[in-house]
């Protein structure tokens, strides 16, 4: 089998075809540009930024490549570019040579699906997610391709496990739950190699794998405490509370549940709510599994359940590290189970039309609902970012006219926030308009609000307005707090009279009465 990483001229036309398809699957979002949470901070933070979280291939890219990664377009055809060659990877280990209609529509299921929203939505993680997702799938391509050489062959180390640990290491200095991936291609490749009838034992191709990975880990490790040694910053409380192993030591059944919640919700649970997203995902993982079941040999069902299993579970395994649920983002290798799924369940019933259509026509609904479920987040992401820029706009021509004029730099504007501002008029009206009409998955920004996240940051909304070019507003702490709240009390809501107030040196602008994580009552 070919593990290069170039393709053939054959495989690059393929390839050609695969990135168009990608393109007109993504075609709002190459075309249009919605900045989304935490982008107000990451267009003018420093190249450092994420170092902190063990994630090095960020700042390497900030200072070669990519400096500013708040951009539009181009990063995502970037990313479309690794992502059509990446799944070229995945058809040479599936024995996949002849592009057909079928492939085509998995291709599409797999781009389709929503946890790439999740991801992507975060503008900052395109180009190193793209990347991994290329280290992740060649890396598997080289280890299902390493042979039966023994352990202690040089080549085994040198040509099969050093090249594929070293992917992992770029891998997961992107992402880190890049890994599991990796792992999810690798025992996919195994058992498609079963059913073609290979000699090979699943149980020490998923060793070598783990070997694989743990030294990649290593590996990334060490360069990544190189990088945040550079930057002159250590591991953020952020990044610490997805390695919690002590959560073992005192509830060691907390983990194990965490992993069954995350495998119902990455497959059903997060999809439910929105429209037959959930039942068709959740009946394309079981059928499948029950096609690859029922016609594997007699003598092998009992095995292949397990490591079919084992498959689907793969993507969840991070929350025995974290110790907790994550969130739907974390789950890039779900995407590439149900890929998987379906080109094992279509080639082991070779011969039996019926069941090769159901699977067909399964793939084609996880088309259909995945690109529902992309269209209703981009509706609500444009709605609520047409909201936002008005918001902000009226925002800052009140604060203008108090002011008695514009300015830039010489004549800053000082404000504070309180409350904050959902879409629509009211809040509770705007959280049921967006809920009804426009839902999201759990634990995703995607169509979020900068003056409702967080139930109202005031440093994300200031960073916001500078972020549209209201560059001349600057944060201010209103002095003493006491006057402030009696202030803010008895003042009314944007955007009555009176809603923006000087006080002291700037101005107290309130959005709504204080709230406890407003914006969970606006989520799916």
């Amino acid at each position: 089998m070919n593990y290069s990483m170039f393709l053939t001229r054959k495989e690059g036309h393929t390839a050609g075809i695969l990135f168009a398809l990608f393109c007109l699957l993504n075609a709002y979002q190459l075309t249009n540009f919605n900045v989304s949470i935490d982008d107000e901070f990451l267009y003018q933070s420093s190249v450092c930024h994420f170092a902190d979280l063990g994630r090095w291939m960020h700042p390497l890219l900030g200072v070669t490549l990519w400096p500013q990664p708040i951009t539009p377009t181009a990063r995502l055809l970037i990313f479309g570019v690794l992502f059509a060659v990446s799944f070229i990877y995945v058809l040479r280990l599936f024995r996949i040579e002849r592009i057909s209609g079928f492939t085509l529509v998995v291709f599409s299921a797999y781009a389709t699906y929503p946890v790439w929203l999740a991801q992507l939505a975060f503008s900052a993680n395109v180009l190193p997610v793209g990347i991994g997702v290329f280290c992740a799938t060649w890396a598997a391509l080289r280890t299902a391709t390493a042979g039966d050489a023994g352990w202690r062959s040089r080549t085994f180390w040198l040509r099969g496990v050093l090249p594929a640990a070293l992917a992992c290491a770029v891998a997961q200095g992107a992402y880190q739950s890049l890994g599991l991936m990796y792992l999810v291609i690798v025992l996919a490749a195994g058992l498609a190699m079963q059913q073609r009838a290979e000699t090979i034992s699943l149980g020490r191709l998923m060793v070598i794998a783990v070997v694989t990975l743990v030294i990649g880990m290593a590996i990334s490790s060490v360069v990544g405490r190189l990088v945040m040694i550079g930057c002159g910053v250590g591991f953020s409380a952020y990044g610490q509370q997805f390695f919690r192993l002590e959560t073992w030591l005192h509830n060691p059944w907390r983990p194990i549940q965490a992993v069954y919640k995350d495998w119902g919700a990455m497959y059903y649970r997060d999809w439910r709510h929105i429209g037959m997203a959930g039942v068709t995902f959740c009946a394309a993982v079981l059928i499948s599994l029950f096609v690859c079941v029922r016609f594997s040999p007699s003598g092998q069902r009992v095995k292949r359940a397990f490591w079919l299993l084992a498959l689907t579970f793969l993507p969840a395994l991070l929350a025995l590290v974290s110790g907790d649920r994550l969130p739907l983002r974390t789950f890039l290798a779900a995407a590439t189970v149900l890929c998987c799924l379906f080109f094992l369940a279509h080639s082991v019933c070779l011969s039996l039309t019926l069941y090769r259509r159901v699977v067909a026509a399964l793939a084609i609904l996880t088309v259909v609902q995945g690109l529902y479920v992309n269209s209703v987040a981009q509706a609500r992401g444009w709605a609520v970012a047409r909201h936002d820029q008005a918001l902000a706009a009226a925002i800052y021509a009140e604060l203008v006219r108090q002011n008695g004029g514009g300015g830039a730099a010489q004549h800053p504007i000082k404000v504070n926030f309180s409350g904050m501002r959902a879409f629509g008029a009211e809040v509770a009206d705007g959280c049921a308009f967006l809920k009804r009409y426009y839902p999201t998955a759990p634990s995703t920004t995607t169509g979020a609000s900068f003056f409702a996240w967080d139930g109202g940051h005031i440093g994300r909304i200031v960073s916001y307005m500078n972020l549209l070019g209201y560059t001349d507003l600057q944060i201010f702490i209103p002095q003493p707090l006491e006057a402030a709240h009696a202030a803010y009390t008895a003042m009314p809501s944007w955007p009555a009279p009176g809603s923006v107030a000087r006080f002291g040196e700037g101005f107290i602008i309130k959005l709504s009465p204080p709230m406890n994580n407003p914006f969970a009552m606006c989520g799916g």
